[in-house]
């Protein structure tokens, strides 16, 4: 992978901090093409021993929500440096969302930190980068004694990436946007159908959907503009959208006229995706609302994305 001519920062999500051909891969990738390897340190609850500043490998502890080690993480003298590492919410398998914990998911953040690093100053070398990636770290009391620098930071980095001492504050996203959904539920009644609406990291709104057949609408209030929001209708009895003549896996006792499935969502009178005709177990889309513009206060982008 580091043989790669655009690749700076390989990260190694597995277990094998005495692996000898790791270590060896690893010095080739620093030196010969310029790419930092990061390695996860492993979830066994060990001390792991040798010298974080003559290896080749940034290898990366687990911190919890308390800035503390979390229960599982490996320390010791070749940890180099920390990151959050329990309940981490990201994608899972099956196109889901969820917690999950490790330092498996404390090692991406670090390699995420020094490719902002190397965006910053590309000129840098693996030796500057990794030296601006420890120096920055916050050397926290909770970490005293199981070594490494500290816990990663982001902004510290790029403050010494560039050379300047504090960074330009970014505007803060407005929150008083919202969006109308509206939805047909399938032959089944209420509570089959569920929609979710997320921001990447928390689900923010759940609603049920309503007896079958019927239009479903429904505000959601409380959007940030320069947000990706994720939407999501999931059929939880798990027979699919079986509607108007389809033949479903489970009878039904609807005795409403049928009307095809659909979603549709709308934001300042607009519309921001409407999928029709869907069958699976769910279906979902992501949309961005943009700040306002001088020249259009009702400027909007959308991207759709349908899951089957």
């Amino acid at each position: 992978m580091c043989q790669k001519e655009d690749v700076r920062v390989v990260n190694v999500s597995f277990s094998g901090v005495y692996d000898t051909v790791r270590h060896a891969v690893a010095r080739q990738c620093k030196y010969e093409y310029n790419t930092l390897v990061v390695n996860s340190a492993g979830n066994s609850d060990l001390q792991i021993y040798g010298d974080a500043e003559l290896d080749h490998i940034i290898f990366v502890g687990a911190t919890n929500s308390d800035d503390e080690r979390a229960s599982f993480s490996n320390y010791g003298a070749l940890v180099d440096v920390w990151a959050p590492g329990l309940d981490i919410y990201t994608t899972r398998e099956g196109g889901l969302y969820g917690d999950i914990s490790g330092t498996s998911f404390s090692s991406p953040i670090v390699a995420g930190v020094i490719g902002l690093i190397w965006s910053t100053n590309p000129g840098l070398t693996p030796d500057e980068v990794e030296a601006i990636l420890k120096e920055s770290c916050n050397p926290l009391a909770s970490l005293d004694g199981l070594g490494g620098h500290g816990r990663v930071d982001a902004e510290e980095a790029l403050k010494l990436a560039t050379g300047i001492t504090t960074l330009a504050p970014t505007s803060a996203p407005e929150c008083n946007e919202e969006i109308e959904i509206e939805f047909v539920n399938d032959e089944w009644g209420k509570f089959e159908n569920v929609i979710a609406l997320s921001n990447g990291m928390d689900i923010t709104h759940v609603r049920n959907g309503d007896e079958c057949y019927t239009v479903f609408t429904d505000t959601f209030s409380g959007l940030c503009t320069d947000t990706n929001y994720n939407v999501m209708v999931m059929d939880n009895v798990g027979d699919g959208w079986y509607t108007c003549g389809n033949i479903p896996i489970f009878s039904s006792s609807c005795t409403a006229s049928c009307q095809p499935a659909y979603v549709k969502g709308t934001w300042n009178g607009q519309t921001l995706f409407h999928l029709t005709a869907f069958e699976g177990s769910y279906v979902g889309m992501d949309f961005t609302l943009p700040k306002p513009t001088k020249s259009s206060k009702s400027a909007k982008s959308s991207r759709v994305r349908a899951l089957r």
